[in-house]
Parts: structure tokens; C-alpha cells; sequence
């Protein structure tokens, strides 16, 4: 497979995850470290949707010349620089260090290994109540810009979920 592919997606999720960092009210560490498996890869599959079809097309020029036409400029990923900047205050490493990071030029920096289940012990449950004002908040937003009438029916089926289960909790609760 082509390079050009994997260093795309690669800077898109880093660029994305510091962009989530960064958009959180609280400090970044904090906001990295509550990351789960869920929430990097539906990031990561944000990031290969994001891959324009023209990089994978030219993927294969090597193997299949017939199929790129005319030669493809990739677009390149950069986080703003505002985001650098603020992590960089935040924290103790240089904006230089971020950049090369995010530009899929890091080095192989080992991880916390945790077991499934302390993993699956650390994550917070979401009440019932709080997921269907989550729902009647984005069903508003949605409704405000104009969102698609299949994502509006994808909201309201998620909050009616939301809302089975509050009775069936109340329900278990009687």
C-alpha cells in the first residue's frame, strides 16, 4: 500500500485528537488520558473517511498505470496553529516537538498497557436522563442547520432508546 495513504490518515486522527484536546474545558492530559478504544476509533475511521479518493487512486499507479490519469496533489494535514500554541502552553513540549508529532514524523512511544476489563472498570456510565437532553440538545442543533431528515430520524431513534430505558430503570426501581 501506498505511503501516502497511511501518512494521511495518521495526520488527520493526530490532528483531530488535538483538536478534541483542545476543545475540552479541562487540561489536556486530563482530556488524552480519558480517551477510550470507542472514542480512537471512531476517530480513526472519521480519518479514513476523510481520505480523498484520489489518494487511494493514485496508490496504485506502481501496479495499475492505466488507472491515474493525471497526477494527484495529496492535500496536507496541519493542526491550526492556535492548537500547537495552546497545547504547547499547557504542557512541556515545544511546538516543534507537536508539529513533527502530528506530521506522523514521531517516534514510537510505548503506552500504558491496561487490561480490558480496568479499562472497561474506568469508563463512567452515561445516565438515561443525561443522554436524552444530549439527544433534545443535538436534535435542536440539527434542526437549527438544517441536518438531513435521515440523521434527524437517526437522533430521534437514539433518543426514544434513551427514553425506553429511563422507564425501564424507573420501572425495575418500583
Amino acid at each position: 500500500m501506498d505511503q501516502h495513504i497511511i501518512q494521511f490518515v495518521k495526520q488527520d486522527y493526530k490532528k483531530n485528537l488535538l483538536l478534541k484536546a483542545v476543545l475540552k474545558d479541562q487540561p489536556i492530559e486530563k482530556t488524552l488520558k480519558k480517551c477510550n478504544m470507542k472514542d480512537l476509533l471512531f476517530a480513526l475511521c472519521y480519518s479514513w473517511n476523510a481520505l480523498p479518493p484520489s489518494t487511494i487512486t493514485s496508490s496504485w499507479k506502481t501496479l495499475w498505470q492505466d488507472i491515474v490519469a493525471a497526477p494527484t496533489n495529496d492535500p496536507q494535514i496541519s493542526a491550526p496553529s492556535g492548537v500547537m500554541e495552546q497545547i504547547a502552553a499547557e504542557t512541556q513540549i515545544s511546538p516543534e516537538d507537536l508539529e513533527t508529532w502530528c506530521c506522523g514524523m514521531d517516534k514510537d512511544y510505548s503506552t500504558i498497557n491496561q487490561e480490558d476489563d480496568q479499562v472497561i472498570a474506568n469508563i463512567p456510565q452515561v445516565k438515561a436522563q443525561d443522554a436524552i437532553y444530549a439527544f433534545e440538545l443535538g436534535l435542536q442543533w440539527a434542526e437549527e442547520n438544517g441536518v438531513s431528515y435521515n440523521e434527524l430520524l437517526l437522533l430521534r431513534r437514539l433518543r426514544k432508546k434513551a427514553l425506553i430505558s429511563r422507564f425501564n430503570n424507573v420501572k425495575q426501581k418500583k
